[in-house]
C-alpha cells in the first residue's frame, strides 16, 4: 500500500495548524502591547491622583503658615503676601489636575477637544479659545472646538475649515514645538495680516500652546486675552498642563478607537470580521422588521483557492484575499458591509435591498473581478449565493444558511461539469 499520500496529507494538516498558532500567538502579542500601553496610561491617571493629594497637602500647609502669620501680627506682609500667592498657585494647579483626571477618564474624542478648549477658556482675561488638530503630513491644521464662539460659526467651519501653518501665528508653535507668546498682538508681525480681526474680536494678547506627544505635535491650542500682557510665567504654566493633559488624553483616544477598530475588522483584509458581522445582522434584521425594509445577505466562497496556496504560496494567498476584499469594498455603496466570514469566504450585507438589488449588486462584483482572476491557476474565480428578507427567511440564520446552501449548489454544479 502506498502511504505516501496519507504522510503528506497529514504533513499539510500538520504544517497548517502549525502556522494557525503561530499567527494567533503574533495577534495575541500585539493585543498584549496594546493592553500594556493601556495599563501605562491607567497608570499615569493614578500619578496624577496622587499629585492631587500632595497638592493638598501643600495647601493645608500654607493655610497653616498663614493663620499663624495673622496671629502673631508679623509686620513682614510681602512674606505673607508672597504666601498668599503661592496658595492661589497651588489651588489653580489642584483645579488643573483634577479636570486632567477627567480629561483621561472621557475616552471620547470630540468631548476631550471640548474640555480643553472650555479649560483654556475660563482662565483669567481670556476672550475667547480655538483648539486645532494637526493633519498627517503636518501641513494643515483643522479646527475642532473652541470657547466663547459662536456656536453656528464653530458649527459651520469645524471639520472642514482647515488652515496652513504658514499662513496663521499659531503655525509657530506648530514649527517650534513650543508656546508661541504675544505680550501686544497690535506690534506683532505675525498679526500684521489680521489687524481687522484683532480689532473687531477685540483681543490684545495671546497664546498658542502645542499638544506634543513623545514629540509629535498633535495640535495647538490659541488662547486670545482681552488684556495687554497678561501671558506671565503663571499663566503660561497653567496653558502648558492643560496642553500637556489634552495631548495625553487625545492620545488614549486615538488608543481606545485603535482597540475598538481591532475588534470588529480583520486584520488581514480589512473588512469586518466574523463577530461584527453577526451582531450587525441583528441590527439590521431588527430594522428591517420595524421599519418594513428588504435585507439582503450575499456568500462568496473563493473557488480553488487551496491551490493558490500550495502553488504560489501563502503570502500570495493573503494577498488574493486581500485585494478581493479591496474590490468588492469598493464596489459596493458606503451603507452595506463587506465581512470576511471565515477562511476564503465573505459575506456581504446589504440594508434596505431587494432580490432585483441583490442581483445587480453581485452582477457588478462579478465585473470588477473577472479581470483579477487573471493570472492565477485555472479554476480560480468565486461561487456565489444570496437570501433576501422576508423571503428567505426572519432570523440571521436562516439567511445565512439560505445564502451558504445556494453556494454550495454553485460548487456542486461546478464539479459536476
Amino acid at each position: 500500500m502506498n502511504y505516501l499520500p496519507v504522510i503528506l496529507s497529514i504533513a499539510a494538516i500538520i504544517c497548517a495548524a502549525v502556522l494557525a498558532a503561530a499567527v494567533l500567538a503574533y495577534r495575541r502579542g500585539r493585543l498584549a502591547g496594546r493592553v500594556e500601553a493601556q495599563a501605562e496610561r491607567l497608570k499615569k491617571r493614578d500619578s496624577l491622583q496622587k499629585d492631587l493629594l500632595s497638592k493638598n497637602r501643600q495647601i493645608q500647609t500654607l493655610e497653616v503658615k498663614i493663620r499663624e502669620l495673622g496671629k502673631t501680627e508679623d509686620p513682614s506682609l510681602r512674606r505673607l503676601e508672597a504666601l498668599e500667592d503661592k496658595l492661589r498657585q497651588k489651588v489653580r494647579e489642584i483645579s488643573l489636575l483634577s479636570e486632567a483626571s477627567l480629561f483621561l477618564t472621557t475616552g471620547d474624542f470630540q468631548k476631550t477637544c471640548d474640555l480643553i478648549a472650555f479649560r483654556a477658556g475660563i482662565l483669567p482675561h481670556v476672550k475667547f479659545a480655538r483648539l486645532y488638530m494637526l493633519s498627517e503630513e503636518g501641513t494643515r491644521l483643522r479646527l475642532v472646538s473652541g470657547h466663547n464662539i459662536s456656536e453656528k460659526y464653530l458649527e459651520m467651519i469645524k471639520d472642514s475649515f482647515e488652515l496652513s501653518v504658514n499662513n496663521i501665528p499659531a503655525g509657530v508653535a506648530v514649527m517650534s514645538k513650543v508656546p508661541f507668546v504675544v505680550d501686544d498682538v497690535s506690534r506683532d508681525d505675525h498679526f500684521a495680516r489680521w489687524r481687522e480681526i484683532t480689532t473687531l474680536y477685540d483681543y490684545r494678547s495671546y497664546i498658542a500652546a502645542p499638544l506634543l506627544r513623545a514629540n509629535k505635535v498633535l495640535g495647538v491650542l490659541e488662547i486670545f486675552f482681552e488684556k495687554e500682557n497678561v501671558p506671565t510665567k503663571d499663566a503660561l504654566d497653567v496653558v502648558n498642563i492643560i496642553a500637556n493633559m489634552g495631548a495625553l488624553s487625545l492620545e488614549n483616544c486615538s488608543f481606545i478607537d485603535r482597540l475598538e477598530e481591532l475588534s470588529r475588522v480583520d486584520e488581514l483584509t480589512q473588512a469586518f470580521n466574523h463577530r461584527f458581522l453577526m451582531n450587525t445582522f441583528e441590527k439590521e434584521l431588527e430594522r428591517a422588521v420595524r421599519y418594513g425594509h428588504s435585507l439582503s445577505y450575499i456568500m462568496i466562497d473563493l473557488d480553488n483557492f487551496k491551490t493558490i496556496n500550495d502553488t504560489l504560496g501563502h503570502l500570495k494567498g493573503d494577498e488574493v484575499l486581500s485585494s478581493v476584499a479591496r474590490i468588492m469594498k469598493k464596489t459596493v455603496r458606503g451603507t452595506d458591509y463587506v465581512c470576511r466570514y471565515g477562511g476564503d469566504e465573505f459575506g456581504i450585507l446589504l440594508p434596505e435591498t431587494n432580490e432585483e438589488e441583490t442581483v445587480r449588486v453581485l452582477e457588478k462584483i462579478r465585473a470588477e473581478l473577472r479581470s483579477f482572476w487573471e493570472g492565477l491557476p485555472p479554476g480560480t474565480g468565486m461561487s456565489t449565493g444570496f437570501s433576501v428578507y422576508p423571503e428567505d427567511g426572519g432570523t440571521a440564520t436562516e439567511l445565512i444558511r439560505r445564502a451558504d446552501g445556494c453556494v454550495y449548489e454553485k460548487k456542486r454544479e461546478k464539479k459536476a461539469r
